[in-house]
């Protein structure tokens, strides 16, 4: 199943405190359903896993909430953001990507320094 759309809580909300969230989890279905292109009961299959979402499906829906199709699929269990560089040239791409390495090794270097 496709971490993005459990929708437990609703349920458990309906079950345990009395609240319908029925208007909201329609509206997520179909707020969902639009941006990704595929229907509201194709949704509702992948959320129920009687049915699942083809790869091409599972990149829109990676790209709908900015993380990883890794994440998606358990298989990260840290939430990655993703960047959206479309429209930028290589050159920008490229200083996109020095300056994250820069942060990240800034990032551990500070982190050492918490540790000791």
């Amino acid at each position: 199943m496709i971490r993005i759309l459990h929708t437990a809580d609703w349920h458990l909300g309906q079950t345990f405190f009395g609240y319908d969230r029925t208007e909201e989890h329609e509206a997520f279905l179909n707020w969902l359903a639009e941006r990704i292109w595929v229907t509201k009961a194709a949704i509702s299959n992948y959320e129920l896993s009687e049915r699942n979402p083809s790869p091409e499906t599972i990149i829109k829906i990676a790209g709908v909430f900015g993380v990883t199709t890794d994440y998606l699929l358990g298989l990260e269990d840290k939430r990655s953001r993703t960047l959206d560089i479309s429209g930028l040239c290589e050159e920008d791409i490229r200083f996109l990507q020095s300056a994250a390495a820069l942060l990240k090794k800034k990032n551990a270097v500070k982190k050492s320094v918490a540790e000791h």
